[in-house]
Order: C-alpha cells, then sequence, then structure tokens
C-alpha cells in the first residue's frame, strides 16, 4: 500500500491535470476534506439531460497502488452508497462497474473477485482521475445514450 503521502502527491497532481474534465461538466470539486489522513474528495455535477444533482465521493488511501474507493452520494440525504444515490447507467448493485473503482473488486462487493488490484491502471482512459470524472459525467450527461434519471 502507498504511504500517505505518496497518495496524496498523486491525487493533488492528478486533480490539476483533470481541469479541462472539470470545465467540461462544470463540476465541483471539494478538496477541503483533503489530506494525508483523509485522502477523500467530494465531486458535484449535475446531468444536462434532467438537471438531478450527483456527488461522487472518492477515496483515495493506498492510490496509486490500488485504485480508488468510489462511490455515489445522495445529494439530499447524505447517505453514501445507496441505490437513490445512483444514475440508472450504472450497477443496480449499487456499483460504478470499473477497473478504476476498488468496490467492483472480490474483496468489496464480489462483483469482479477476477480482477487484480494491478489492471486498472492499464485501462486506457481512466488511468487518471481526469478519466475517471470523464468516465462518470459523461455517463450522466446522456454520452452512451443510456441515462434515464436517478435510480429509485
Amino acid at each position: 500500500m502507498a504511504p500517505p503521502e505518496v497518495s496524496l502527491y498523486h491525487v493533488q497532481t492528478e486533480l490539476q491535470r483533470a481541469e479541462p474534465f472539470v470545465e467540461l461538466f462544470g463540476l465541483d470539486v471539494d478538496t477541503s476534506m483533503l489530506s494525508e489522513g483523509d485522502l477523500r474528495i467530494r465531486v458535484t455535477g449535475s446531468s444536462r439531460v434532467d438537471g438531478e444533482i450527483y456527488v461522487v465521493e472518492m477515496r483515495f488511501d493506498g492510490y496509486r497502488a490500488i485504485p480508488p474507493f468510489v462511490e455515489f452520494v445522495h445529494p439530499v440525504t447524505g447517505e453514501i452508497g445507496v441505490v437513490t444515490a445512483y444514475p440508472s447507467p450504472f450497477h443496480s448493485h449499487p456499483c460504478i462497474c470499473a477497473r478504476y473503482n476498488r468496490k467492483t473488486y472480490g474483496g468489496h462487493s464480489g462483483v469482479h473477485s477476477e480482477w487484480q488490484y494491478g489492471d486498472w491502471a492499464s485501462d486506457p482512459g481512466t488511468t487518471e482521475i481526469g478519466g475517471m470524472l470523464n468516465h462518470i459525467f459523461a455517463t450522466i450527461n446522456d454520452h452512451f445514450n443510456t441515462y434515464k434519471g436517478r435510480k429509485e
């Protein structure tokens, strides 16, 4: 596992490179919690399809040795990881099923017990925070023509 100061360095560096995606989707990136003791950010954005607000929490303990733990947070109740925090295109598990999300791996949800942590860093387009945000918010903004609103 990477030491907290190394993880913090990578997160801060990648957030600077993520700025084009932050601007593209009009995201609010809250780094007020981000420190060596709490390697976490929250990103808020809305769907251009229906105006729904979505909050994504990314936890970076051990980052880049292991992928971040990415979860939706309900914008009203603050509940983390509940079905109603998720937009329609993502799994009803609920989970963002992508190699960059630690929750997807067997030790956390069992969805992909066959995946190895090292695999995530070779997945084109999502090996840094900017690519992860692009994947999430392009989906919410109907990039793949699958967005149907918030899950119920």
